[in-house]
């Protein structure tokens, strides 16, 4: 009999402790992040903030189109913040370099395909500056035969009419498979999306 109550106390302390743990906050003091397909929590990671969003159908349109990439972004780019924003008629997306974060306006209308692609475009935006120098760059502006403009754009002159917005248009196509939208350089062969890739790494 006194083993079948020791049997039967151990279990309920068992118990007990699997409570406390799942009810335990991993990130205590922020918000818990919203990872994308095959990736692991962890400090070291970017956060992806959802929170400004209205919605659970444009959150869970956003998470779709994360789970859309291949590129390991979160191990990439570590430090960097991820935050998706209410629409705006004038942006879809914007890097801040200085801030490390990327901001992405979801507009109500946006499916997965759209998001997807902004996203890759901004995330590409962040690799471009976090992996590349000037050799790179002037490898690229060779290999896609583009116009003696600046690499970043000025005022005046749009993303896609630039060398930076020319590579980010390929790394969108290279993870989502949409055309790219780049005025400079049209749309990316497998030639560019081999460079894409090599250059999307630390070397």
């Amino acid at each position: 009999m006194g083993r079948r109550v020791e049997r039967i106390l151990g279990m309920v302390l068992l118990l007990v402790a699997f409570t406390v743990l799942m009810l335990t906050d991993p990130w205590p003091g922020r918000q818990r992040p919203q990872l994308g397909s095959g990736q692991v929590p962890s400090e070291a990671l970017p956060l992806v903030d959802v929170g400004a969003l209205g919605g659970v159908e444009l959150i869970d349109r956003t998470e779709a189109a994360l789970g859309r990439l291949a590129y390991p972004w979160q191990r990439e780019l570590a430090g960097w913040e991820l935050a998706f924003l209410p629409g705006r008629p004038d942006l879809r997306g914007l890097t801040l370099p200085a801030a490390r974060r990327i901001e992405i306006y979801v507009r109500p209308a946006d499916d997965v395909g759209i998001i997807a692609h902004v996203v890759a475009h901004e995330i590409g935006h962040a690799v471009d500056l976090t992996f590349n120098d000037a050799d790179d760059r002037g490898a690229w502006a060779e290999q896609r035969e583009l116009p003696a403009a600046g690499w970043w754009p000025v005022e005046g002159v749009h993303d896609f009419d630039t060398g930076a917005g020319d590579w980010a248009e390929c790394f969108a196509t290279w993870q989502t498979g949409s055309h790219s939208l780049s005025t400079v350089g049209g749309r990316c062969d497998a030639e560019d999306l081999a460079l894409v890739a090599r250059l999307s790494h630390d070397r």
